[in-house]
């Protein structure tokens, strides 16, 4: 499973990704989970990844994330 980063306040926090066979990546965060999947039509914005299962994150969160899924995406 790989691992990001997220920087918070000064502190880095580690969070497992894993991804489902339907190619949606989940990361899991203090108990809840967060679904990411490619956007082939809006590139324009993180990447292309959107948030599909109703929950949201603040956009610094986001960025980072997005950035360290498109890492994980290009280079398993």
């Amino acid at each position: 499973m790989p691992t990001i980063q997220i920087a918070y306040k000064g502190m880095k926090y580690s969070r497992e990704v894993t991804r489902n066979p339907q190619g949606i990546y989940i990361l899991n965060s203090k108990g809840r989970e967060y679904w990411f999947r490619k956007d082939f039509e809006s590139q324009k914005k993180n990447y292309g990844w959107v948030l599909i299962n109703g929950t949201s994150l603040p956009e610094e969160f986001l960025e980072q994330i997005c950035s360290a899924l498109q890492t994980i995406y290009i280079y398993g």
